[in-house]
């Protein structure tokens, strides 16, 4: 029997848990415990001497996303030559509401203001029969017999860009993933490993979107890790005038479109002076160039990237 002693609160804050279904599941999968990593742990408290002590007690299964759910009572002492300073020690102590992944991997992780009424004799289950427990101040996960994990996104690299950017999303069971989508539109990708893939962002989609990736076992859950936000390419539509001297010093205006925050303005690889005077105009001195005669193409750059060569700029 899965005992523990000890109650931390009388303040109520809602659990999140499921109820269970059907009977007890017996699983042959071994139980993991489920923590909060110590370089997390001590940004979360603000210190960085001592060891981080954690009382883990679950909370249940999250409702949207599946994950495992509970709250973390965190602490730390510090003292002699540490924070505290002299002879003495000061605690360091703070509550986490944490989620934790079907991998048991830490998936988010938020301080609370008041310390929360906890269950130390909770036991939990999913539609799938996999349990959370506590046990004497700790938190554990057990799978179910069979139980494939899904798979779980933890990071993008970038999260923003234009369409056709290159992405490396990292996570965990990617093995045999069959789609990836953004925001519901499937995109080019391929498996790099279990905990890689590397995909393109699909176009005809703006602002931010979660993105999903589907294997045998399922689907990933939304969360904040998987959002990418589209940005937009700066556009040349045309020159005034298109020509001018190779010494340079004419004034060119430059229209187009999402010129906002541009950064540079290039003449054939050579930048130019200019100002941008709204996000379809920009004004600009050019600089000199190469024998008469000669054209070359107008670059407009932006945090969002380089507008397009074409016959326009």
């Amino acid at each position: 029997m899965r005992r523990s002693l000890l109650v931390l609160s009388s303040c109520v804050v809602a659990a999140l848990t499921i109820p269970i279904v059907g009977s007890n599941p017996v699983s042959a999968a071994t139980p993991v415990r489920l923590v909060i990593a110590q370089p997390t742990a001590f940004a979360m408290l603000g210190v960085s001497c001592g060891g981080i002590q954690e009382k883990v007690y679950a909370t249940g299964f999250d409702a949207t996303t599946g994950y495992p759910t509970g709250y973390v009572y965190l602490s730390t002492r510090c003292g002699g030559s540490g924070r505290g300073g002299g002879g003495h020690t000061h605690l360091y102590s703070a509550w986490a509401l944490a989620s934790w992944g079907l991998d048991a991997g830490l998936a988010s992780t938020t301080r609370t203001a008041t310390p929360p009424s906890v269950d130390p004799n909770l036991v939990a289950y999913d539609i799938h029969g996999n349990e959370v427990y506590n046990q004497t101040t700790q938190a554990y996960l057990q799978l179910a017999p069979g139980f494939l994990l899904p798979p779980r996104l933890t990071s993008l690299s970038p999260n923003t860009g234009p369409s056709g950017t290159s992405i490396a999303i990292n996570g965990t069971a990617f093995s045999g993933a069959t789609t990836v989508t953004f925001g519901g539109t499937t995109a080019s990708f391929s498996v790099v490993s279990n905990s890689s893939i590397m995909a393109a962002a699909p176009s005809g989609i703006a602002g931010t979107v979660d993105i999903v990736v589907t294997t045998p076992a399922g689907q990933s859950a939304m969360t904040v890790s998987d959002r990418f936000t589209y940005t937009t390419l700066p556009g040349v539509t045309g020159l005034n005038p298109n020509q001018g001297s190779a010494d340079g010093g004419d004034v060119v205006i430059v229209t187009g479109a999402n010129f906002n925050g541009a950064t540079a303005v290039v003449f054939g690889g050579i930048d130019a002076q200019f100002s941008v005077v709204n996000a379809t105009t920009i004004r600009v001195i050019t600089p000199p160039g190469p024998d008469s005669n000669i054209a070359v193409d107008v670059i407009v750059i932006t945090p969002s990237g380089w507008s397009r060569a074409v016959a326009a700029d």
